[in-house]
């Protein structure tokens, strides 16, 4: 077969020999490729003529057929538009307005993710001939790129900054394209006292230890004293976490595996971290944060672990955007801002914003094809909390219930009384779990947050029973209720979990103890009541004994009652 054939062998017919697709409503003479789906020529159709959304929805290239196909499908054309862009690097640049004696320019970190894109798809995939045809396409363009006069004179100027301009070289060196002297130099970095005169982050440590991996034949890294000190060693959840602790923690198994070439050390502590893994896929479902959500999910397929309801839903929605707007987006794109810039200004922004959540996507079509690795229809349960959490998390929540009712009453309340009250606050109200957590997330956007687009169309297609769907569903709500301060809504579902008895997970632990932390010393739960004047108002018993009523039901939840 010919390199063409090869690598363009299976496009739809609207492809012509160049690679371009011509939506419908675009002639010839217009053509456009779309963030992805085409070589980006915005400027060559009038901003006026058409509205970019429509154009992307109507040149998305959905892929059917067997799960292995869409994965390769996905790859191959994430190489192809990967290798195109490194072309165009130039001509956006002036568009970023970045200082040109940037250290690390964003051309430099473009480049070196496209490498490491490159080396994870030759890994897992690289015995398919398309992928290896174009991940060698890749590496000849790189090569130059990673090798730059530039990157020598700063190399040479300041060694404390070979992790991060020597990535690239490790990266197409593994690739089988070497170059001595230019490795001679980056090893002289390496090895060079002044190496160590940046502070780093931990996960950046363990960067900085597998890229000597890389490039030193026999080495064999240790992270054993980098992980107790990691994130990926703590119970986060994301209802605490910042976006950078999050992209932390999916750092992490990156490297500790060698992107999935080996195992785990012996010490990785898989329970906690999957734990935190399966919390953060319930959120970025919610989120819509497409970034996140292809880490969470190359992070669980890294080290292994089972599919959970929330991973499965994290990938079925990265699909989903995938095939129907034929681009993933960053959470910082805006299409908005988009339509606003000179046209030959719009694909230098688009490529900026829309480059990472893709090469993370096509490294996880890398991973999921080596593994043969596809959601089933059978889940895993979530991770649940032990005897002795569950035991003091009943406790706390039928004490704040209690204060909450004292603050509402002006007086103590018999401890019969609590609990017949806890017991009504459980009561189930007919409805499924699943039908209940829909009609909150309907209030979720009726309060004016912003709710998943496609989450219907993504829940049909599952294929899995309703209480899994419900209680992840849940999780993910959960959070982004406590992390936007929505009360109402965080009570509510905590009321429907304890009536539907759905799973105790940690995520619903986290969110309990969360809202029990906003109960301030007389009782009155809610950082406005933090006021007097609002705290003695008449609505203030109302609020709170609505909102603690949730921690009332909890605390008689089966699964609770059911522990010594």
């Amino acid at each position: 077969m010919s390199e063409w054939e090869l690598t363009h062998g299976d496009l739809p017919a609207t492809w012509n020999s160049e690679g371009d697709l011509f939506p419908d409503s675009v002639g010839e003479p217009q053509r456009m490729h779309i963030l992805g789906l085409a070589q980006t020529r915005l400027h060559e159709f009038p901003q006026e003529s058409l509205l970019l959304a429509e154009v992307w929805r109507k040149s998305a290239h959905r892929v059917t057929g067997p799960a292995e196909r869409i994965l390769e499908e996905r790859l191959v054309e994430v190489l192809r538009r990967a290798d195109d862009s490194l072309g165009r690097l130039d001509g956006y640049r002036a568009y970023w307005g970045e200082n040109d004696d940037a250290f690390v320019s964003l051309a430099d970190k473009i480049t070196v993710e496209t490498a490491l894109l490159a080396l994870v798809a030759r890994r897992h995939a690289g015995e398919r001939p398309r992928v290896r045809l174009l991940v060698d396409r890749l590496a000849r363009s790189l090569d130059p790129l990673v090798r730059s006069m530039r990157n020598e004179a700063l190399l040479r100027r300041y060694p404390n900054g070979a992790l991060s301009l020597a990535v690239g070289h490790a990266a197409v060196t593994a690739l089988g394209i070497p170059d001595p002297e230019f490795d001679r130099l980056v090893k002289s970095a390496l090895e060079c006292d002044l190496l160590d005169c940046s502070e780093r982050l931990n996960f950046r440590a363990m960067e900085r230890r597998w890229m000597v991996g890389l490039l030193y034949a026999g080495a064999d890294p240790s992270f054993d004293d980098l992980l107790p000190m990691s994130i990926a060693t703590r119970q986060a959840h994301p209802i605490h976490m910042l976006a950078t602790d999050i992209y932390a923690l999916t750092h992490v198994p990156m490297f500790v595996t060698d992107f999935g070439s080996s195992a785990a050390p012996e010490v990785f502590p898989h329970a906690s971290f999957r734990m935190s893994l399966d919390a953060t896929a319930a959120w970025v479902v919610h989120a819509e944060n497409f970034d996140l959500m292809g880490e969470v999910v190359l992070a669980r397929e890294l080290l292994g672990e089972p599919w959970t309801a929330s991973h499965v839903l994290a990938w079925k929605t990265l699909e989903h955007a995938w095939d129907h707007l034929g681009f993933l987006a960053s959470p910082s794109f805006s299409i908005k801002l988009l339509n606003g810039l000179p046209a030959e200004e719009r694909c230098a922004y688009a490529f900026l914003h829309t480059y990472h959540t893709t090469y993370v996507a096509g490294m996880l079509s890398s991973v999921m094809l080596g593994a043969a690795s596809s959601p089933p229809r059978q889940v895993v349960a979530p991770c649940g909390i032990g005897a002795a959490e569950a035991s003091a998390l009943r406790e706390e929540s039928r004490a704040a219930f209690a204060a909450a009712l004292e603050f509402a009453l002006g007086g103590p309340v018999p401890a019969v009384d609590v609990d017949r009250l806890a017991a009504t606050a459980c009561r189930d109200r007919g409805e499924s779990a699943l039908s209940a957590v829909r009609r909150l997330m309907a209030l979720w956007s009726e309060r004016g947050h912003r709710a998943p687009d496609a989450i219907a169309d993504v829940l049909d297609g599952t294929g899995l029973p309703d209480v899994p769907l419900a209680s992840s569903l849940a999780d993910g709500l959960l959070t982004c209720a406590a992390r936007t301060y929505d009360l109402v809504v965080l009570a509510e579902l905590l009321r429907v979990v304890a009536a539907n008895a759905l799973p105790l997970t940690p995520t619903v632990a986290a969110a309990a103890r969360f809202l029990a932390r906003q109960q301030l010393p007389g009782g009155a739960i809610g950082g406005w009541f933090l006021d007097p004047r609002k705290r003695s108002s008449a609505s203030a018993a109302e609020a709170t004994t609505s909102l603690a009523s949730a921690l009332g039901a909890l605390s008689v939840h089966p699964w609770l009652r059911e522990r010594p």
